[in-house]
């Protein structure tokens, strides 16, 4: 069926950053497999939803502590 066969490419492009993720493209990649396993494994479907928001908000500490320390560092 086709359907798992775009879910294989979900999990493949997963696996492929999994070690650094871009915080451009890794949330997508993870809502997408989150929005295809939504009906057959809830449980996983929430996973990677976590995974997506966890690296969104990693990135957004990073930038935001990064523009701090830029503020003090030219006061």
């Amino acid at each position: 069926m086709w359907f798992d066969q775009v879910t294989g490419y979900w999990k493949e492009a997963f696996d492929l950053c999994i070690a650094f993720p871009p915080s451009s493209l890794f949330p997508d990649i993870c809502k997408g497999l989150a929005f295809s396993l939504a009906r057959t494994a809830p449980g996983h479907a929430m996973h990677y939803l976590n995974w997506s928001m966890s690296v969104t908000l990693r990135h957004q500490a990073v930038t935001s502590s990064g523009k701090r320390i830029k503020y003090v560092h030219l006061r």
